[in-house]
């Protein structure tokens, strides 16, 4: 599969790759390090510019604010692998 990343602004990076069917597909992902815990994240924003745009405004206002990003996974019940330090 062909991927091509690139980074579009300070925290906004963009994902494009090519489908089974030839076309190019687009995402966009936040990627930054938590203030709060010192933890790199890596946040999904969608496929539309725009809206990620003002996503990453959000998050970033989060971050300077100290949220806790971990509160949204132990809400949502999604599991995280903690790394045993043999792998």
């Amino acid at each position: 599969m062909n991927q091509k990343f690139e980074r579009v602004s300070r925290r906004l990076y963009e994902r494009k790759y090519k489908t089974a069917t030839g076309d190019w597909k687009t995402l966009y992902y936040a990627r930054f390090v938590c203030r709060l815990k010192r933890k790199r994240r890596i946040i999904p924003l969608g496929s539309d510019f725009s809206k990620a745009k003002d996503k990453v405004k959000k998050i970033e206002a989060q971050d300077v604010d100290r949220y806790d990003f971990d509160l949204d996974r132990q809400r949502l019940g999604i599991a995280v692998k903690e790394r045993d330090g043999k792998s």
